[in-house]
């Protein structure tokens, strides 16, 4: 048992100092302090470098007092002087030149009433709710390819003339497809219903029998006015079916009809089912207001003004106006800044072509409207003055 009585031993904390354990030869670690000495000064023990070492014998050198060194440091001023620094000053420098004379007057603005300091408004690619057909668009361009705007009515007879300026005009009664209802009332023979009485209707475009806008006889440079258009659009029914839509603008003629006012040339419109502005834009619009709903009271107009530039030369600035119950709720100007490679929003809408009013409805049945559109009084006192 005594071979046990040793392990025992060992077992109750007695150091093992055999080699059975290699592991514990070569992890022994000594403290190697006792082979290095602190430097004079910095401890207590001694250095074996001492001998070496010797306190320098006076202090550093004086450099405002030393002449030796290449940069004596002046006290008044201690940046060092720069041996490459010029003898003589600059020359003297004039800030305006001979012969240059400042201009007095402010430079001259090319619109004077239009702010081109804001950027482009974001035109979308696609709308959020409803969107049309690669083909439908294709054919309505091809519509327009085809069709070049027409040209101003020379004459006009004066009847007509004071029917347009009164205000006294219906939309087109002739549908462009046999799922729309259009009608006149005898007790309102100014105002128009336009009714989808059948489901899938397509786009369909409804325009005014004549145009609230004469190029030839109420241009603001003849009528020496600013000159607005305009009219009311009652919304008596729009389903919430996701697909129904009722589109409230202007046109120039021709206008492909199977297609909603806003998408081509020579047209503005703003759509209910996503609220968004449309000028020539056949994609995704500019976010403009909320939706349309059922009972809404509606108003539109177009605002044309004209504008002298410098030279003597004049243009006309058009901008819309919108309305709903009663309270105005934002416009745009025409003549905005878009993105590059955008079609332009200008063509047919600054007063060099007669100009319809425009509704367009889609969807499923039970879409009505009622149109009214204004006399030139009427407008120019709802728009230039109430909602000034």
């Amino acid at each position: 048992m005594s071979w046990f009585k040793r392990l025992g031993e060992k077992a109750k904390g007695q150091p093992n100092t055999s080699s059975a354990n290699p592991y514990q030869e070569q992890n022994s670690y000594q403290n190697p302090a006792h082979q290095y000495s602190t430097s004079p000064g910095y401890g207590l023990g001694s250095s074996t470098y001492s001998a070496d070492y010797a306190p320098p014998s006076q202090p550093p050198p004086d450099l405002s007092t030393d002449t030796k060194h290449p940069y004596p440091i002046d006290k008044k001023n201690p940046t060092p002087q720069n041996e490459h620094e010029p003898d003589e000053p600059p020359p003297a420098y004039s800030a305006v030149p001979p012969g240059f004379s400042a201009p007095t007057a402010a430079p001259p603005a090319c619109y004077p009433s239009i702010s081109f300091s804001a950027p482009p408004s974001i035109h979308y690619t696609f709308s959020p709710t409803n969107n049309s057909t690669r083909d439908a668009f294709a054919a309505g361009e091809r519509f327009c390819s085809h069709h070049p705007l027409a040209p101003p009515l020379v004459s006009v007879w004066d009847e007509s003339l004071t029917r347009i300026t009164e205000g006294d005009v219906t939309m087109h009664t002739e549908p462009p497809c046999n799922r729309i209802e259009i009608n006149t009332s005898f007790r309102h023979p100014t105002t128009t219903s336009i009714k989808i009485i059948k489901k899938r209707c397509p786009d369909s475009t409804i325009l005014s029998q004549v145009p609230l806008y004469l190029a030839r006889y109420h241009h603001p440079s003849v009528a020496n006015q600013t000159v607005v258009i305009g009219y009311h659009l009652s919304i008596v029914g729009l389903p919430l079916d996701g697909d129904s839509v009722v589109a409230m603008g202007f046109a120039c003629v021709p206008y492909p009809q199977y297609r909603l006012p806003g998408w081509h040339r020579g047209s503005l419109a703003i759509h209910s089912d996503d609220g968004r502005r449309y000028c020539n834009d056949g994609y995704g619009g500019v976010e403009f207001t909320r939706p349309f709903s059922q009972g809404d009271q509606l108003a539109l107009a177009l605002v044309m003004r004209w504008v002298t530039v410098p030279g003597g030369a004049g243009m006309v600035e058009s901008e819309v106006k919108f309305m709903r119950n009663g309270r105005r709720e934002g416009g745009w100007m025409v003549q905005e800044r878009v993105e590059l490679g955008r079609p332009d929003p200008t063509v047919g809408l600054l007063g060099e072509r007669d100009i319809f009013a425009a509704v367009g409805v889609t969807g499923g049945k039970g879409v009505e409207v009622v149109v009214r559109v204004m006399g030139g009084e009427e407008a120019r006192s709802l728009f230039l003055e109430v909602l000034a």
